[in-house]
């Protein structure tokens, strides 16, 4: 996959005046995501098991086929994502479970590609009938499917380019936080402020937070002035890397074991393990009080650095 930074900050003139000789390249839709329904728990239930798999096309299909932003992708350049529906509950045409989805994008100059996002919502209840279409209207609420799959298509979009430039995803945060707006008297949970402070609403409404703000600016120089700079310096990639990680303490201070603290450990807590496996003992018992702090959920994982 080519390297998306170019794509993210604006056309080089090297990549305009490269492209202007290749009318045949199709630029469109900014998604490359799988989905998948498991439904082990309602096996006995499932009278016809082909809606599943009707689903599971129609969904992925919804989602790549959608141009969901105004910046257009080569095809190497969509974001590679993952939605794993699980059913727990069948009523008719409707179903109960959780949606879990997962997004990456490539590291600068190398074959290793970094998570991004790694969540689970077990507030997942939708209406679907075999072969339906799934169609979402972005000012105003459908359905809750579609309106599910907006939210996340924009999260993964949102994610992505935040850690291409500082704060470049608020345009996609912005617009998941208005299908949050429109599905506020949907009667569907995981939408309003007033049910804990975990779900969707709370995902985006702080990220757009001033709050928050460090967490984006982490996400920008872990990846961006980090990850991305591994492969000419790694020592210094790792200092950018922990101090970008200090950033969080501010968030902590404020709002301790946030949502969005949450996702991002979620996605980074091995990932950051095997970044400093080699790293000198002094750095890592520092790396490992801070991390203890940050992400205690995580803490015997970490232990394993000075171990």
């Amino acid at each position: 996959m080519t390297f998306k930074l170019p794509l993210k900050t604006g056309f080089l003139l090297s990549i305009l005046a490269f492209t202007l000789f290749l009318p045949h390249i199709a630029w469109g839709q900014e998604l490359n995501a799988t989905v998948q329904v498991t439904y082990e728990r309602v096996k006995a239930q499932a009278t016809n098991p082909r809606i599943f798999e009707t689903l599971e096309r129609t969904a992925q299909e919804f989602l790549n086929n959608t141009k969901w932003g105004g910046d257009d992708f080569q095809l190497e350049e969509r974001i590679q994502c993952s939605f794993l529906f699980t059913i727990d509950k069948i009523s008719g045409n409707t179903y109960e479970g959780s949606i879990q989805v997962t997004s990456s994008r490539p590291v600068f100059n190398s074959n290793y590609s970094t998570t991004l996002l790694n969540h689970k919502d077990n507030d997942f209840t939708f209406s679907y009938t075999e072969n339906a279409p799934i169609i979402f209207t972005p000012n105003q609420f459908k359905d809750n499917l579609s309106s599910v799959l907006a939210y996340y298509a924009y999260l993964v979009l949102a994610m992505d380019y935040d850690s291409f430039s500082r704060e470049g995803g608020k345009a996609y945060f912005t617009l998941a936080q208005r299908v949050v707006a429109n599905a506020q008297n949907a009667g569907f949970d995981g939408w309003r402020s007033s049910e804990g402070v975990r779900n969707r609403f709370w995902i985006v409404d702080n990220a757009l937070q001033e709050a928050f703000k460090p967490i984006r600016d982490c996400v920008y120089e872990y990846h961006r002035q980090g990850l991305d700079q591994m492969y000419s310096n790694t020592e210094d990639a790792r200092k950018t890397i922990i101090e970008a990680l200090k950033k969080l303490e501010r968030v902590h201070a404020v709002k301790p074991l946030s949502i969005n603290m949450q996702i991002f450990f979620n996605a980074k807590s091995q990932e950051i393990i095997n970044i400093f496996d080699a790293s000198p003992a002094q750095e890592k018992e520092s790396l490992l009080s801070l991390l203890g702090k940050l992400d205690p959920s995580n803490l015997s994982k970490y232990q394993k650095l000075v171990d």
